[in-house]
């Protein structure tokens, strides 16, 4: 009970669950004022300074200007990124990286930006004082600077289109990369294929001069030949194979051969030719957005090359602004990629958990019920746009439906959020709730991504080896050229399926029985000696653990199996003594746990999740990390973002910046009894 503004209270217990039910009151409040007007909710995947960098470039060399205001935003971005040695880095909490910090600082002298400014000269001062110089930035940083004539594409090692022409069946054809790396790739051997290449004009010496030094320096044959293979160590992460870089040297050899051969001419163009229809395919499917702003900028130079006029390029243009996020506080900025069915997904689980019945609470979950449901692709592409896709019909993206890439395990979380709606009869309808039939066809494209050792997929099936990831080519990532079956993705189906049978037993069929058997499998079979599952999409082995866990429990494992048992140990063994949980980004690096020095928001709410799910709201360990959330909200019902918290090719580190909000609430709504 309540006394004036103190809290009496006849025990600990009763005491800590009327300020846990007050925390999940002032959350929930909090995303009633924040939903947007369509009825979702969507938090900035925050990454680095590297897509704004291409976007620019490419408006510059498509002579596209940029306005005034935006480009003075777009430097406020860069002011406030650039770290404290003068460079800019791969994410928020890394060092500078070579390739980061050149193609910003380009970028900048490219929007009017003196080189005297202090910005770039803490720029220049750092790249100065590097072994190597620009000259040993990664192969992806080559690349961009010869687009712009400050290096000779000769020593730029990226294969050539032909690649492209292989056979589905080869073991090494382009498509059975994973799909980003296919997308990106395709428009990067087009463009070094045609040799493309922007006349800076007048700039051109002067911001050649400020890279490499001298002219004298920045013309040496025999040093770009020396730096071809070079790669800053600030940067690399997967240094590509010996056997890889001796095809490079075949290959720039061949190159002054090939011409000479009959037949290669013939080979080439046409290998161009299915590059740039791929590459329209591409922008057409996906309402010109791209597959993301990287792959988007590229397509978008490719179809400038091959006509300046051509209505695609403009349409393409016009949708870069859709990675676009800006604000006063942090300027004009382009994300490799947006998570609005994501977020709402999880703010929408994270509401109907807290079984606040509110008129508010209620009107809230409506419009982000039927904004989901309405965001299912219901049309399948036609099969001459489609490319390399496997089906999409049936599933959901990660943004809004109008990129037309649908994943599997946003399908599945949005199921599970319209499924858990259904279970407040006073907010949904019966005749308002989504069909069994697009259940069933969601269903029907979940299956699409379960892969032969039942686990699943992102984008697509796995169509390569998990070997393939040695022919690594692009040095600062690590597992991006083939698509694997994931913890995280695997267990957000199998907890979709398994909620989906429950609630609508005439979707269980033989089949989707077997998926939920064999994911279940799959996902006891992938757990580690000390109880813990690798991540790809988080950080790091409490993200996955609390996804696996959460899985296992829906499905109905018992709380005492060996599984589920090991991995509440393990969480145990990593609580602070302040009872919260933290996890270091570089666990990500290594596949390991690396403590972090201070408790974070979003590891102690999955951590505190993952042991609710398995000993429920008694858990002393779970409670402890539960009073820690509760005692760092702030006044407006939000928690700070303490440190990054995704990731992906395991090098590129993100904050969703609404990690920080659902899913302490969801830790709240779990642990708060009804």
């Amino acid at each position: 009970m309540k006394s004036g503004s103190t809290i009496i209270c006849s025990s600990k217990d009763e005491c800590n669950q009327s300020q846990i039910a007050s925390a999940l009151k002032r959350a929930c409040s909090y995303f009633i004022q924040s939903q947007n007007k369509t009825g979702d909710w969507e938090g900035e995947m925050w990454w680095c300074p590297l897509p704004t960098a291409q976007v620019v470039l490419t408006h510059k060399i498509i002579g596209h200007p940029i306005a005034d205001e935006k480009k003075s935003s777009i430097l406020h971005y860069f002011a406030k990124t650039q770290r404290p040695d003068g460079g800019w880095g791969f994410h928020d909490e890394s060092h500078s990286y070579r390739y980061v910090t050149t193609l910003v600082y380009v970028a900048a002298r490219l929007l009017g930006m003196s080189a005297d400014d202090p910005m770039l000269r803490s720029a220049h001062r750092w790249l100065d004082s590097q072994p190597g110089g620009v000259d040993s930035v990664p192969t992806h940083g080559k690349f961009w600077l010869a687009i712009l004539g400050l290096y000779d594409w000769h020593f730029v090692n990226i294969g050539g289109p032909e690649v492209f022409l292989t056979p589905r069946w080869f073991f090494l054809s382009p498509t059975r990369f994973y799909c980003h790396t296919r997308s990106v790739y395709r428009g990067m051997v087009y463009l070094k294929g045609v040799r493309f290449q922007y006349d800076l004009g007048f700039v051109a010496q002067t911001i050649r001069n400020e890279l490499y030094g001298s002219d004298s320096k920045a013309a040496d044959s025999s040093q770009r030949h020396a730096s071809r293979h070079t790669i800053a160590l600030t940067d690399v992460f997967h240094m590509p194979a010996r056997v890889l870089r001796i095809l490079y040297d075949i290959q720039r050899w061949s190159e002054g051969v090939l011409p000479y051969i009959f037949g290669t001419k013939r080979v080439r163009q046409r290998a161009l030719a299915h590059c740039l229809e791929r590459i329209l395919a591409e922008q057409r499917t996906s309402n010109f957005q791209g597959l993301s702003s990287l792959s988007s900028s590229l397509n978008i130079l490719a179809l400038w090359h091959e006509n300046p006029n051509h209505s695609a390029v403009y349409r393409s243009v016009e949708m870069l602004d859709s990675w676009c996020w800006t604000s006063a506080a942090e300027g004009t900025r382009y994300a490799g990629a947006r998570s609005l069915t994501w977020d709402t997904a999880f703010t929408l689980q994270a509401l109907t958990a807290s079984h606040q019945v509110t008129e508010q609470v209620i009107l809230a979950v409506r419009a982000a019920y039927h904004r989901l449901h309405n965001m299912q692709i219901t049309n399948e592409l036609p099969i001459e746009e489609r490319d390399e896709r496997d089906s999409n019909s049936g599933g959901w993206c990660f943004n809004d439906s109008t990129h037309q890439w649908a994943i599997s395990d946003c399908t599945a979380e949005v199921i599970s959020a319209l499924l858990s709606c259904h279970h407040l009869p006073e907010v949904i309808s019966l005749e308002n709730r989504i069909s069994v039939a697009h259940l069933q066809a969601a269903i029907g494209f979940l299956l699409t991504r379960q892969n032969a050792d039942g686990g699943f997929g992102s984008y697509e099936r796995s169509r390569g080896m998990h070997w393939m990831n040695n022919a690594n080519p692009t040095e600062i990532y690590g597992n991006c050229m083939a698509e694997l079956s994931y913890i995280e993705c695997t267990a957000s189906v199998l907890r979709a399926l398994y909620i989906a049978v429950q609630d609508y037993p005439e979707l269980g069929s033989e089949t989707v029985r077997h998926a939920i058997n064999r994911s279940i499998k799959f996902l006891c079979a992938q757990q580690r000696s000390d109880g813990t599952w690798l991540a790809a999409w988080g950080v790091n082995l409490i993200y996955s653990t609390w996804f696996a866990v959460e899985a296992l429990c829906a499905a109905q494992l018992s709380p005492f199996n060996s599984t589920l048992q090991k991995a509440a140990a393990w969480l145990k063994t990593i609580q602070h003594a302040d009872g919260g949980w933290g996890e270091h980004f570089s666990g990500c690096h290594t596949g390991s746990y690396v403590d972090h020095p201070a408790s974070t928001v979003v590891s102690t709410s999955w951590a505190s999740l993952a042991l609710l799910a398995i000993e429920g709201p008694q858990s002393v360990a779970a409670n402890r990390g539960i009073m820690w959330l509760v005692q760092r909200q702030q006044t407006d019902g939000t928690w700070s973002g303490d440190a990054v918290n995704g990731v992906f090719f395991r090098t590129a580190l993100l904050n969703y910046r609404l990690y920080s909000c659902y899913f302490p609430t969801l830790a709240l709504a779990k642990a708060n009894p009804h």
